[in-house]
Protein backbone atom coordinates (compact mmCIF):
# COMPACT_ATOMS: atom_id res chain seq x y z
CA UNK A 1 0.00 0.00 0.00
CA UNK A 2 1.52 2.76 -1.44
CA UNK A 3 2.08 5.57 1.53
CA UNK A 4 0.08 8.37 -0.36
CA UNK A 5 -2.94 6.03 0.09
CA UNK A 6 -2.56 4.88 3.76
CA UNK A 7 -3.38 8.17 4.80
CA UNK A 8 -6.70 7.72 3.44
CA UNK A 9 -8.10 4.89 5.48
CA UNK A 10 -11.15 5.67 7.89
CA UNK A 11 -14.28 3.61 9.38
CA UNK A 12 -17.10 3.12 7.21
CA UNK A 13 -20.18 5.26 7.68
CA UNK A 14 -18.82 7.49 10.96
CA UNK A 15 -15.15 8.10 9.48
CA UNK A 16 -13.49 7.29 12.44
CA UNK A 17 -9.57 7.63 11.78
CA UNK A 18 -7.79 4.33 11.91
CA UNK A 19 -3.77 3.49 12.89
CA UNK A 20 -2.35 0.21 11.25
CA UNK A 21 -0.90 -2.19 13.74
CA UNK A 22 1.69 -5.34 11.53
CA UNK A 23 4.52 -5.25 9.16
CA UNK A 24 5.61 -3.59 6.66
CA UNK A 25 8.02 -3.68 3.63
CA UNK A 26 10.58 -0.74 3.19
CA UNK A 27 7.18 2.37 3.59
CA UNK A 28 4.15 0.20 2.44
CA UNK A 29 1.84 -2.19 4.62
CA UNK A 30 2.34 -6.22 4.21
CA UNK A 31 0.10 -7.71 6.98
CA UNK A 32 -1.77 -6.18 9.72
CA UNK A 33 -4.88 -4.72 10.36
CA UNK A 34 -6.19 -1.50 10.75
CA UNK A 35 -7.81 -0.53 13.94
CA UNK A 36 -9.77 2.32 15.05
CA UNK A 37 -7.63 4.44 17.92
CA UNK A 38 -10.42 3.19 21.05
CA UNK A 39 -9.43 -0.18 19.49
CA UNK A 40 -13.05 -1.14 18.63
CA UNK A 41 -13.33 -1.79 15.16
CA UNK A 42 -10.63 -3.64 13.12
CA UNK A 43 -9.98 -4.35 9.66
CA UNK A 44 -7.32 -6.79 8.21
CA UNK A 45 -4.88 -6.21 6.02
CA UNK A 46 -3.10 -9.03 3.56
CA UNK A 47 -0.74 -8.50 1.42
CA UNK A 48 -1.06 -4.59 1.64
CA UNK A 49 -4.26 -4.88 0.31
CA UNK A 50 -7.32 -3.49 3.33
CA UNK A 51 -10.88 -5.27 3.56
CA UNK A 52 -13.27 -3.68 4.59
CA UNK A 53 -15.77 -6.49 3.09
CA UNK A 54 -17.84 -9.12 5.62
CA UNK A 55 -17.66 -12.45 3.98
CA UNK A 56 -20.87 -12.65 3.67
CA UNK A 57 -21.31 -9.93 1.07
CA UNK A 58 -17.67 -10.52 -0.77
CA UNK A 59 -18.50 -10.39 -4.15
CA UNK A 60 -16.09 -12.99 -5.43
CA UNK A 61 -15.77 -16.63 -4.04
CA UNK A 62 -12.74 -18.97 -4.16
CA UNK A 63 -14.52 -20.98 -6.91
CA UNK A 64 -15.06 -17.74 -8.80
CA UNK A 65 -11.57 -16.88 -8.65
CA UNK A 66 -10.55 -20.56 -9.83
CA UNK A 67 -13.00 -19.81 -13.01
CA UNK A 68 -11.21 -16.22 -13.32
CA UNK A 69 -8.00 -18.30 -13.63
CA UNK A 70 -8.86 -20.94 -15.74
CA UNK A 71 -10.55 -18.95 -18.18
CA UNK A 72 -7.10 -16.44 -18.16
CA UNK A 73 -9.33 -13.39 -17.46
CA UNK A 74 -6.97 -10.86 -15.40
CA UNK A 75 -4.15 -11.26 -18.64
CA UNK A 76 -7.13 -10.84 -21.33
CA UNK A 77 -8.79 -8.43 -20.31
CA UNK A 78 -5.22 -6.52 -19.67
CA UNK A 79 -4.24 -7.22 -23.36
CA UNK A 80 -7.90 -6.10 -24.36
CA UNK A 81 -7.52 -2.67 -22.69
CA UNK A 82 -4.14 -2.05 -23.27
CA UNK A 83 -5.12 -2.52 -27.42
CA UNK A 84 -8.08 -0.06 -26.93
CA UNK A 85 -5.80 2.37 -25.59
CA UNK A 86 -3.31 1.85 -28.90
CA UNK A 87 -6.08 2.25 -30.98
CA UNK A 88 -8.39 5.08 -31.67
CA UNK A 89 -11.24 3.05 -29.62
CA UNK A 90 -13.72 5.62 -27.97
CA UNK A 91 -12.27 4.83 -24.35
CA UNK A 92 -8.77 6.05 -25.17
CA UNK A 93 -9.49 9.80 -24.48
CA UNK A 94 -10.23 8.61 -21.03
CA UNK A 95 -7.40 6.87 -20.26
CA UNK A 96 -5.11 9.65 -21.53
CA UNK A 97 -7.50 12.29 -19.42
CA UNK A 98 -6.65 9.59 -16.13
CA UNK A 99 -2.98 9.50 -17.30
CA UNK A 100 -2.56 13.14 -17.33
CA UNK A 101 -3.89 14.01 -13.41
CA UNK A 102 -1.59 15.15 -11.69
CA UNK A 103 -2.64 13.41 -8.26
CA UNK A 104 -4.33 10.35 -7.18
CA UNK A 105 -7.23 7.96 -8.59
CA UNK A 106 -10.00 5.80 -7.23
CA UNK A 107 -10.94 3.22 -9.72
CA UNK A 108 -14.37 2.09 -8.20
CA UNK A 109 -15.86 -1.40 -8.69
CA UNK A 110 -12.52 -2.72 -10.57
CA UNK A 111 -13.13 -6.55 -11.18
CA UNK A 112 -11.52 -8.75 -13.17
CA UNK A 113 -12.14 -6.31 -15.84
CA UNK A 114 -9.57 -4.28 -14.06
CA UNK A 115 -11.66 -0.88 -14.91
CA UNK A 116 -9.65 2.13 -16.42
CA UNK A 117 -6.47 1.16 -14.78
CA UNK A 118 -4.84 -1.05 -17.71
CA UNK A 119 -5.43 2.05 -20.37
CA UNK A 120 -4.32 4.54 -17.75
CA UNK A 121 -1.34 2.69 -16.75
CA UNK A 122 -0.41 2.14 -20.65
CA UNK A 123 -0.34 6.03 -20.85
CA UNK A 124 1.33 6.89 -17.49
CA UNK A 125 3.54 3.62 -15.82
CA UNK A 126 4.03 6.03 -12.76
CA UNK A 127 -0.05 6.77 -12.74
CA UNK A 128 -1.16 6.47 -8.83
CA UNK A 129 -4.58 4.53 -8.95
CA UNK A 130 -6.27 2.89 -5.65
CA UNK A 131 -8.21 -0.33 -7.48
CA UNK A 132 -11.29 -1.34 -5.12
CA UNK A 133 -14.28 -4.22 -5.09
CA UNK A 134 -16.43 -5.76 -3.26
CA UNK A 135 -14.33 -8.28 -2.27
CA UNK A 136 -10.50 -8.45 -2.17
CA UNK A 137 -9.94 -12.16 -3.87
CA UNK A 138 -9.89 -9.93 -7.37
CA UNK A 139 -8.24 -7.51 -5.92
CA UNK A 140 -5.12 -9.80 -5.37
CA UNK A 141 -5.13 -11.08 -8.99
CA UNK A 142 -5.18 -8.09 -10.44
CA UNK A 143 -2.36 -7.21 -7.04
CA UNK A 144 -0.05 -10.97 -8.64
CA UNK A 145 -0.43 -10.23 -12.00
CA UNK A 146 1.61 -6.53 -11.84
CA UNK A 147 3.88 -7.56 -9.96
CA UNK A 148 4.65 -10.46 -12.56
CA UNK A 149 4.98 -7.74 -15.12
CA UNK A 150 7.08 -5.59 -12.83
CA UNK A 151 4.18 -2.91 -14.14
CA UNK A 152 2.13 -0.60 -12.26
CA UNK A 153 4.58 0.18 -8.94
CA UNK A 154 2.02 2.76 -7.74
CA UNK A 155 -1.11 0.82 -7.84
CA UNK A 156 -2.54 -0.01 -4.86
CA UNK A 157 -5.86 -2.28 -3.88
CA UNK A 158 -8.74 -1.93 -1.13
CA UNK A 159 -12.03 -4.25 -1.00
CA UNK A 160 -14.61 -1.85 0.44
CA UNK A 161 -18.42 -1.12 -0.33
CA UNK A 162 -18.84 1.74 -2.89
CA UNK A 163 -21.80 2.59 -1.67
CA UNK A 164 -20.26 3.15 2.07
CA UNK A 165 -16.74 3.87 1.31
CA UNK A 166 -13.91 3.46 4.34
CA UNK A 167 -12.28 7.04 2.35
CA UNK A 168 -11.75 10.63 4.37
CA UNK A 169 -13.64 13.18 2.33
CA UNK A 170 -12.11 15.19 -0.78
CA UNK A 171 -9.62 12.57 -1.17
CA UNK A 172 -8.52 11.68 -4.66
CA UNK A 173 -8.36 14.07 -7.72
CA UNK A 174 -10.20 11.88 -10.01
CA UNK A 175 -12.79 9.13 -9.89
CA UNK A 176 -13.43 6.32 -12.49
CA UNK A 177 -15.43 3.36 -13.65
CA UNK A 178 -15.90 0.81 -15.80
CA UNK A 179 -19.17 -0.72 -15.91
CA UNK A 180 -18.66 -0.35 -12.09
CA UNK A 181 -21.31 1.91 -11.07
CA UNK A 182 -24.12 0.13 -13.59
CA UNK A 183 -23.66 -2.83 -11.58
CA UNK A 184 -24.08 -1.46 -7.91
CA UNK A 185 -27.15 -1.47 -6.13
CA UNK A 186 -28.18 2.00 -4.98
CA UNK A 187 -26.08 3.51 -7.74
CA UNK A 188 -27.14 7.33 -6.57
CA UNK A 189 -25.23 6.13 -2.97
CA UNK A 190 -22.29 5.00 -4.89
CA UNK A 191 -22.21 8.16 -7.10
CA UNK A 192 -23.36 10.18 -3.89
CA UNK A 193 -20.21 8.46 -2.47
CA UNK A 194 -17.39 9.08 -5.46
CA UNK A 195 -18.72 13.04 -4.79
CA UNK A 196 -17.72 12.89 -1.03
CA UNK A 197 -14.52 11.48 -1.63
CA UNK A 198 -13.43 13.48 -4.77
CA UNK A 199 -11.76 16.85 -3.83
CA UNK A 200 -12.89 20.06 -4.82
CA UNK A 201 -11.70 20.41 -7.98
CA UNK A 202 -11.59 16.41 -8.62
CA UNK A 203 -13.12 15.09 -11.71
CA UNK A 204 -15.42 11.67 -12.77
CA UNK A 205 -14.52 9.71 -15.67
CA UNK A 206 -16.60 6.87 -16.46
CA UNK A 207 -17.88 4.49 -18.81
CA UNK A 208 -21.00 3.10 -18.06
CA UNK A 209 -23.65 0.86 -19.87
CA UNK A 210 -27.28 1.92 -19.66
CA UNK A 211 -30.28 -0.55 -20.81
CA UNK A 212 -31.93 1.68 -23.77
CA UNK A 213 -35.76 2.44 -22.68
CA UNK A 214 -37.08 1.33 -25.90
CA UNK A 215 -36.26 -2.29 -24.96
CA UNK A 216 -36.78 -1.97 -21.38
CA UNK A 217 -40.16 -0.28 -21.90
CA UNK A 218 -41.12 -3.84 -23.43
CA UNK A 219 -41.37 -5.73 -19.91
CA UNK A 220 -44.20 -5.77 -17.50
CA UNK A 221 -44.38 -2.30 -15.71
CA UNK A 222 -43.93 -3.57 -13.07
CA UNK A 223 -40.56 -5.59 -13.53
CA UNK A 224 -39.64 -2.26 -14.52
CA UNK A 225 -40.30 -0.19 -11.75
CA UNK A 226 -38.83 -2.82 -9.30
CA UNK A 227 -35.44 -3.15 -11.19
CA UNK A 228 -35.84 1.15 -11.44
CA UNK A 229 -35.86 0.99 -7.50
CA UNK A 230 -32.33 -0.91 -7.28
CA UNK A 231 -30.81 0.83 -10.49
CA UNK A 232 -32.32 4.00 -10.99
CA UNK A 233 -30.66 5.21 -13.74
CA UNK A 234 -32.34 2.79 -16.12
CA UNK A 235 -35.42 5.47 -15.67
CA UNK A 236 -33.55 8.81 -14.81
CA UNK A 237 -30.52 8.38 -16.87
CA UNK A 238 -27.15 9.18 -15.68
CA UNK A 239 -27.50 12.97 -16.92
CA UNK A 240 -29.62 13.24 -14.02
CA UNK A 241 -28.06 11.24 -11.69
CA UNK A 242 -24.83 12.41 -11.62
CA UNK A 243 -26.49 16.25 -11.07
CA UNK A 244 -28.57 14.82 -8.30
CA UNK A 245 -25.69 13.71 -6.52
CA UNK A 246 -23.71 17.25 -6.89
CA UNK A 247 -22.10 16.57 -10.37
CA UNK A 248 -21.46 19.29 -13.42
CA UNK A 249 -21.67 17.54 -16.64
CA UNK A 250 -18.68 18.33 -19.14
CA UNK A 251 -19.36 15.66 -21.68
CA UNK A 252 -22.08 12.94 -22.05
CA UNK A 253 -21.76 11.05 -25.63
CA UNK A 254 -23.27 7.86 -26.18
CA UNK A 255 -21.13 5.37 -27.52
CA UNK A 256 -22.09 1.49 -29.63
CA UNK A 257 -24.84 -0.53 -28.23
CA UNK A 258 -25.25 -3.86 -28.52
CA UNK A 259 -27.91 -7.03 -27.45
CA UNK A 260 -27.55 -8.72 -24.31
CA UNK A 261 -27.63 -12.32 -23.84
CA UNK A 262 -29.12 -13.54 -21.11
CA UNK A 263 -25.93 -15.29 -19.29
CA UNK A 264 -24.50 -11.70 -19.17
CA UNK A 265 -26.53 -10.52 -15.94
CA UNK A 266 -29.86 -11.23 -14.47
CA UNK A 267 -31.85 -8.94 -15.88
CA UNK A 268 -31.19 -9.64 -19.48
CA UNK A 269 -32.06 -13.50 -18.16
CA UNK A 270 -35.25 -12.05 -16.32
CA UNK A 271 -36.22 -10.20 -20.05
CA UNK A 272 -35.54 -13.41 -21.97
CA UNK A 273 -38.37 -15.34 -20.10
CA UNK A 274 -41.05 -12.48 -21.47
CA UNK A 275 -39.56 -13.27 -24.89
CA UNK A 276 -37.79 -9.72 -24.67
CA UNK A 277 -33.59 -9.04 -25.81
CA UNK A 278 -32.88 -6.06 -23.91
CA UNK A 279 -30.01 -3.77 -25.73
CA UNK A 280 -26.99 -1.83 -23.85
CA UNK A 281 -25.92 1.74 -24.81
CA UNK A 282 -22.43 2.36 -23.77
CA UNK A 283 -22.00 6.21 -22.50
CA UNK A 284 -18.39 7.80 -21.43
CA UNK A 285 -19.03 10.63 -19.08
CA UNK A 286 -17.08 13.62 -17.90
CA UNK A 287 -18.53 15.49 -14.76
CA UNK A 288 -16.61 17.57 -12.35
CA UNK A 289 -17.65 17.77 -8.86
CA UNK A 290 -19.22 21.23 -8.08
Amino acid sequence: MHPIFQRLFVTPADYRPLRYEGTTEKDRWKDGVLRTIESGSSYPVHDGIPDFVSSSVEAWTQSDVEEIRKGDWIRRNWESQVAEAQGASQRAPLFKLLAERDGIILDVASGPGGGNMPGTIYYNPEAKVLMSDLGARVLHEWQSYLKNLSLGGNVCFAAFDATNMPIRSDSFDAVTSRGGFCNIPETFKALKEAHRVLKRTGTLLIYEGVITETSLSQLPEKVQNEWKKVFPQLGLGYEKLLADSGFSIVSCVQGQEKALVPDEAELPKLAAKYGVTLHLADYYIHALKK
